[in-house]
């Protein structure tokens, strides 16, 4: 296995591909092994939109494999492989005194949406040479004066800088701050309205530009454990697990992306870059920019910084979509560019596209549900349920597959198709399973909170997928914390009852209905978990995840699908 290194008195870690050939050479043989089963029936006398249906299946079949394979094989590493040696363990610390140490510019970046306690932590820095910069796009006045008051009580240490017009977003105002200020500063970092930094930030991180060969520092970031919504106290320990099992090993095996925030970035390389790309994906877009020209990003584990989860089930949703078409727009925009670069490695490509495509699975996942439970079983017998699992009506037949393949009828519902999807589906929730076993209740209540977000948002996220395609267009949204929304009483009714998201309840509340009369129609118990949660969701944009009967519904998806799986066992003893 072929090593990279990079040339300094100070290397980096090497660069590996093992991680992506183990990953790749695993999706292959599950290719291999299962579709033979699904393919022959394009042989058969059905007609072509029974074969197109196959296809389609079998595609989105092996998406879901190929992802589920990523995700065993990228936790396993987590476990295995060790954080690459701390660099500050070799260099002296700036003490942050010396007048030799760098200036650094701390971008506090706001849009009607101002968070003293979170400025506060710029402020707090134990390091003499930073300056807070509050780039503030506010419109409402009331955030303007909150503002304008909190650089007057920290005069000398916090400036205010404000833009005539609000284009192109965060990027925008990045790039018309730094355009300002670069000169003075050799580095700076980003914080977004609810980022919290640690005292400590710029110490911790500024040793490990020793290398030259470094854009970036990002630090740890976990979830504010002062928030009290609900879904934030659930679904926090979600971000901590992406730190420490989806990142940490792709400092060795991967590409580390500049997550937005809670960062330290070199100012030379933005200047070099041209600056953020004017899209709403600015972070993984700068990313790709800076890896090009042969800097690299990595993490430093032991400085943590807080940031806010959404509060709330729509703030979710909101999120969803700006993170779907956002990274649309920057795979259209920005990533030809990396992929013809000829000094980034082949796996590194690899991972920012399957990165990035990972947050429209829902489209592919809903469509393998319509071929399942609709398009296939008019065409072929044993796709028609006749229990709580796919078990064919007739268990031999004469046919054209039976006659080819010299198997039973059913030739991939079978008991290694099921451990495959046995392993898929737990595996990923094995770091679940370890960080929170002493934890059961939040443990339990993570798992079926996560299955219900995906599943109630299969619809939402197909829209976006779509609309994004059609349109061409990404709008950069903004998630507003809990307070503001409760300041403005029109905000909840006003995000449900607009036009496109009345078109996606009603196409949710459709597809739910659709869902449940197969269930009754087939028995098919698998389709149970996916009706409860679209029939649900409109409900919660409305309604939230406070209230306390409708949060009995998150539950109903994951007790489903475990009971599901347990008789798919049973049936196959």
């Amino acid at each position: 296995m072929r090593s990279h290194r990079s040339q300094s008195s100070f290397a980096l870690p090497p660069k590996d591909s093992l991680l992506f050939v183990v990953a790749l050479s695993l999706w292959l043989f599950a290719l291999l092994f299962f579709n033979p089963r699904l393919l022959i029936l394009t042989i058969g006398p059905e007609p072509l939109p029974a074969k197109i249906c196959v296809m389609l299946f079998v595609i989105c079949l092996d998406i879901f494999w190929f992802y589920a394979i990523f995700h065993m094989t990228i936790l396993t590493f987590s476990y295995f492989s060790r954080k690459p040696n701390d660099l500050t363990e070799k260099v002296p610390i700036c003490d942050g005194i010396s007048k030799s140490c760098p200036r650094v510019a701390l971008l506090y970046v706001t849009y009607n949406d101002f968070q003293e306690e979170a400025a506060l932590t710029c402020v707090k820095q134990r390091y003499e040479h930073c300056h807070l910069f509050i780039l503030d796009d506010s419109t409402e006045e009331a955030y303007r004066a909150r503002i304008n008051a909190f650089a007057q009580t920290h005069r000398g240490r916090v400036t205010v800088i404000r833009r005539k017009e609000r284009a192109f977003y965060k990027a925008g105002n990045l790039n018309h701050a730094l355009s300002l200020i670069a000169v003075d500063y050799e580095f700076f970092s980003v914080s977004d309205a609810d980022s919290r930094i640690p005292p400590e930030f710029i110490i911790k991180l500024l040793p490990y530009f020793v290398v030259p060969d470094i854009g970036f520092v990002q630090a740890m970031n976990i979830v504010n454990p002062q928030q009290p919504s609900y879904l934030a106290q659930a679904m926090g320990f979600n971000l901590q697990l992406h730190y420490r099992r989806y990142v940490v090993p792709r400092e060795r095996y991967g590409f580390v992306m500049f997550h937005g925030h809670g960062a330290l970035l070199r100012t030379d390389v933005w200047r070099k870059t041209g600056g953020f790309p004017e899209i709403v994906s600015e972070d993984l877009g700068f990313s790709t920019r800076m890896r090009v020209m042969g800097y690299y990003g990595v993490l430093a584990a032991d400085c943590i910084c807080y940031e806010d989860y959404p509060p709330t089930y729509r703030h979710y949703r909101r999120r969803t979509e700006k993170w779907i078409k956002g990274t649309m727009e920057f795979l259209s925009r920005e990533f030809f560019a990396l992929l013809r670069a000829k000094n980034v490695f082949w796996f590194e490509k690899i991972d920012v596209f399957v990165s990035g495509i990972s947050l429209a699975l829902g489209f592919p996942f809903l469509l393998f549900l319509l071929m399942g439970s609709i398009a296939l079983p008019l065409y072929f017998m044993s796709f028609r349920a006749s229990g709580p699992v796919f078990i064919p009506a007739i268990p031999e037949g004469k046919t054209v597959v039976s006659l080819v393949t010299g198997l039973r009828y059913n030739t991939y519902w079978t008991l290694d198709y099921y451990l495959i999807m046995l392993l898929t589906i737990f595996y990923p929730l094995v770091p679940v399973l370890i960080d929170l076993v002493r934890r059961p209740v939040k443990m339990l209540r993570y798992m079926s909170i996560s299955t219900y977000l995906f599943l109630s948002t299969l619809v939402w996220v197909s829209y976006q997928s779509i609309f994004f395609l059609w349109k061409r267009k990404a709008d950069f949204l903004v998630t507003a914390h809990e307070g503001r929304e409760k300041q403005s009483g029109a905000a909840a009714t006003s995000f449900f009852l607009a036009r496109r998201h009345r078109v996606v309840a009603a196409a949710e509340y459709a597809f739910g209905a659709l869902f449940a009369l197969l269930t009754a129609g087939t028995n098919n118990l698998w389709l149970v978990s996916v009706a409860a949660a679209l029939i649900s969701s409109p409900l919660l944009v409305q309604y939230g995840m406070e209230s306390r009967p409708l949060r009995l519904l998150l539950h109903v998806p994951f007790i489903g699908s475990v009971a599901v799986l347990f008789f798919i066992g049973h049936s196959l003893r």
